[in-house]
């Protein structure tokens, strides 16, 4: 095996350890271990090469060993999230039922004249506050204009997709300038950029990101 090799190999397994490790697969030693933790490492380490040489533990397989976790995760999720819409049900349902009761008693200490005050039981003291009637609009139609008002004017919203496409517009520019090698040349294309698309204050490009997404059909 030549040095390109082993050094792949080595890189591809240093890769397979800290995703295992990542994802929760295999424990990072403890701070503080000493030698012991030390050794340990690298015994697991030369096991894992040596894994890797006869083809049993290599980053691909280390992928589909996070990724089957990640399915693990998908199913707690899935049903966390059942059991979330159930308890939500339960919780509507209970609200319900205690609201009918508050209302079933109050009814009751009207119709028997105990809703002038207080109610003192062993379990709680009742209190009655008297509110005052409310507005009922029944029809807003035949309401007289004197009694509307009109709207305040909504604040100015950002056009974030015009200011993208100048902000990425003038950076292209900018890049194309900077890729033109006679100098007085790129001098006089960076100037004109700047001439024709300055600098927007407040908004800059970020350095963007990538991410991954799985397929199963």
């Amino acid at each position: 095996m030549n040095d390109d090799a082993v050094f792949r190999l080595h890189r591809q397994t240093e890769a397979a350890r800290s995703l295992l490790k990542d994802v929760g697969l295999i424990n990072a030693p403890a701070p503080g271990d000493g030698e012991e933790a030390n050794e340990a490492q690298i015994s697991a380490d030369r096991v894992l090469i040596h894994d890797t040489v006869e083809g049993e533990t290599g980053l691909l397989e280390a992928i589909d060993t996070a990724y089957a976790s990640i399915l693990d995760d998908e199913i707690q999720i899935a049903g966390i999230e059942k059991l979330i819409a159930d308890f939500d049900a339960r919780k509507r349902a209970a609200k319900n039922r205690r609201d009918l009761k508050r209302t079933a008693i109050h009814r009751a200490m009207e119709i028997t004249g105990l809703d002038a005050g207080k109610l003192v039981r062993p379990a709680v003291t009742i209190f009655v506050s008297k509110k005052a009637p409310k507005l009922v609009v029944t029809d807003e139609s035949v309401i007289p204009t004197r009694f509307f008002i009109e709207p305040p004017k909504p604040a100015p919203v950002l056009d974030t997709k015009a200011l993208e496409a100048e902000v990425k517009a003038r950076a292209d520019k900018l890049a194309e300038a900077f890729a033109i090698e006679d100098a007085e040349q790129r001098e006089k294309a960076l100037a004109a950029v700047k001439d024709a698309l300055p600098a927007i204050p407040g908004a800059e490009l970020d350095n963007g990101s990538a991410s991954i997404n799985f397929r199963r059909k």
